[in-house]
């Protein structure tokens, strides 16, 4: 890319000293405006989802055909019995892209989602996120596209499955959002408590350490 599409006009200095301040921090305007635009068209105009969940400890990923060629009454058994471990242990339910494998890997022609997967690789972001954290250890950052519709959730987690990981991220594209339909991005206490919630909105990064 020419111009890195992150917002030029944000204040890093400024956001060094919450985020240190708190271990966390929420960024509004995070992109220019016309990328954060080409961003939501892609997903919603030329991205093909597939369907993940857990199944017990085994990550399952299902495209669409596969999906609907199971037989309804199997897949109304599997999404109960899922819906049974989420109320005591890890589990999730979205509509799930590989951004930055789908990148490497196609052969065609460029498409507008390329530009999401060649920020979260550039040196722009990983030197933007360096600055906001203080941390120069960062090296690389992975990314992936989640979709959640009615009844899907990710339950409560430490994002510290993989133990070189530093700090997690989330770029919100979601517009005109409210608390009330959930979605929110929770930060509990020791004893379980909401110590903050984040709400979905468009444009916006969220950024954390972990775990």
């Amino acid at each position: 890319m020419n111009q890195t599409p992150i917002n030029p006009d944000l204040d890093l200095p400024a956001l060094a000293e919450r985020f240190a301040a708190h271990g966390r921090i929420q960024i509004d305007s995070f992109l220019r405006e016309p990328a954060a635009r080409d961003a939501l068209a892609a997903l919603e105009n030329e991205v093909e989802w597939a369907f993940a969940l857990r199944v017990g400890d085994e990550d399952r990923l299902y495209s669409n055909a596969e999906w609907e060629a199971i037989p309804l009454t199997d897949r109304q058994a599997l999404l109960r019995a899922v819906n049974r471990q989420a109320s005591g242990a890890f589990q999730y339910m979205f509509d799930y892209y590989p951004l930055l494998s789908s990148y490497h890997a196609r052969t065609g022609p460029p498409r507008r989602i390329d530009a999401m997967a060649q920020l979260v690789e550039s040196p722009a972001f990983l030197d933007f996120v360096r600055r906001v954290t203080g941390s120069t250890e960062i090296a690389q950052a992975d990314g992936q596209a989640t979709r959640y519709r009615a009844g899907q959730y990710l339950t409560y987690h430490d994002d510290h499955a993989r133990r070189e990981r530093r700090f997690a991220y989330v770029l919100n594209l979601t517009e005109a959002w409210h608390a009330d339909w959930g979605g929110l991005l929770l930060f509990h206490d020791g004893r379980g408590n909401v110590e903050q919630g984040w709400l979905p909105r468009f444009n916006c990064l969220n950024l954390f350490a972990v775990p």
